[in-house]
C-alpha cells in the first residue's frame, strides 16, 4: 500500500518551529484553571487598592 506525502510528513517526527512549541506550551499554561485565579486574584487586589 503506497503512502500519501501527508502520512510521510506525519511519520517525519516532529518539525514544529521553536515558536510553534514555545506558543502550544503557553497555551496549555494559561488554559488551565490555576492561571486564571492567579490572573482574578491579582484583578480584585487591583479593585480594592483603587480607593488608595
Amino acid at each position: 500500500m503506497e503512502r500519501s506525502e501527508a502520512a510521510k510528513t506525519r511519520m517525519g517526527g516532529d518539525r514544529r518551529s521553536l515558536f510553534d512549541r514555545f506558543v502550544q506550551t503557553a497555551h496549555r499554561r494559561v488554559s488551565q484553571a490555576p492561571f486564571f485565579f492567579v490572573c482574578a486574584g491579582i484583578v480584585a487586589i487591583w479593585l480594592v487598592s483603587l480607593p488608595l
